[in-house]
């Protein structure tokens, strides 16, 4: 049931980022307001609406190099070496580091290093 209102509140523009209880909480308490009729965003709490404005995964802070710890430093620069040895080809790269292809995918974020960068560009 929650999710099916979850879904249909989506189609509404009320986007929100809940853990499923309280989800689930907010939905019986708007179902409870709008009596027999349909749910409508003006149903949920303020508090509720507000979620929708955040954005569901924040990105982190761009890290200048100066704060980066030496084992940073060298991780970016193997990461790179990897990244330019298979031409932005993260699972290979990751292969070749000896990591999961996703704990580089984390490693990129974390140290906002782009693989397209690394790759060849398209020929014409």
């Amino acid at each position: 049931f929650a999710d099916q209102m979850a879904e249909g509140l989506a189609e509404m523009g009320a986007n929100l980022v809940l853990c499923a209880r309280k989800k689930e909480r907010c939905l019986q308490a708007a179902v409870v307001l709008a009596g027999s009729g349909t749910v409508e965003t003006a149903h949920f709490a303020p508090a509720v609406l507000a979620s929708e404005s955040q954005p569901r995964r924040p990105h982190p802070a761009p890290r200048p190099a100066q704060l980066l710890s030496d084992e940073d430093l060298k991780r970016c620069e193997d990461i790179a070496a990897a990244l330019k040895a298979t031409e932005g080809n993260v699972a290979a790269a990751a292969l070749a580091l000896g990591k999961h292809r996703m704990q580089l995918y984390r490693w990129l974020r974390r140290y906002r290093i782009d693989p397209k960068t690394y790759r060849p560009a398209p020929q014409p």
